[in-house]
């Protein structure tokens, strides 16, 4: 049977040691996820993430290198411990169908979780789909909490805190929800905190619904195209508290 939660049989348990090779030129990650499965970490990750490989790239922790992958963080955290600042992000994935990350916390990068396409035009097909990121505690951080570009995906209850940037933007795609997420952004940084951008060509995106967003210094709760505050595109419905 495929395991439910990190007490089945089955699972791959991830561990402090899985982290031991920081990144080179060629792999710019520490830890891969190659194959399909239910991951979970077996204790809190601690490692400090250089702000460059050795040929330039911004590196990452962990990088979804397949299909079908469940990462629980089994109520653990990932931190960076880098003194010099916030660096390198925590989890990427590209064009990845059927991923759940969920359950534990994500601090200190500058950046946290990245399902994320360089397109500007959507072209079906091309993007994740089938995402879910649940239940996740992402706090200081400086570019972005959540970039997700997907097709049929849901973020759902997860806090965000203390983003410099951008704490949830979900871009290119269509029937994507973010529901009951708790935002709290900088106040001298209220940037992008929640939203669709619209100038990305081709999305359809619904369902911005019942999350909570402090320290915007906007009181709509409905802003069109790329801006601070919680905007949508104008094919997306918002219906969101917000508190100034």
């Amino acid at each position: 049977p495929i395991p439910q939660s990190c007490s089945d049989p089955g699972v791959i348990l991830i561990k402090q040691t899985d982290f031991m090779n920081p990144p080179t030129s060629t792999r710019p990650y520490y830890l891969q996820l190659s194959q399909p499965g239910y991951y979970c970490l077996n204790e809190d990750i601690s490692v400090i993430v250089p702000d460059r490989t050795p040929n330039g790239r911004v590196p990452w922790l962990i990088d979804i290198g397949s299909h079908d992958v469940t990462l629980d963080l089994n109520l653990h955290f990932i931190d960076n411990n880098n003194p010099l600042g916030l660096t390198g992000f925590a989890i990427y994935a590209k064009a990845k169908n059927n991923l759940v990350i969920k359950n534990g916390a994500i601090r200190r990068f500058a950046g946290g979780i990245r399902i994320w396409e360089y397109n500007r035009t959507y072209v079906p097909g091309q993007l994740s789909n089938n995402v879910l990121l649940e239940n996740l505690y992402l706090s200081t951080l400086e570019y972005y909490g959540i970039n997700l570009q997907a097709d049929n995906s849901v973020v759902r209850n997860n806090a965000i805190k203390d983003v410099r940037y951008q704490s949830l933007v979900v871009g290119l795609g269509t029937n994507n929800k973010i529901v009951n997420n708790d935002i709290a952004v900088f106040p001298q940084y209220p940037a992008r905190v929640l939203g669709f951008p619209s100038p990305i060509s081709g999305s359809i995106q619904t369902g911005i619904t019942t999350n909570r967003l402090k320290n915007s210094i906007f009181s709509e709760n409905k802003i069109t195209g790329y801006s601070t505050g919680a905007f949508t595109a104008t094919q997306s419905s918002v219906n969101d508290q917000i508190n100034i």
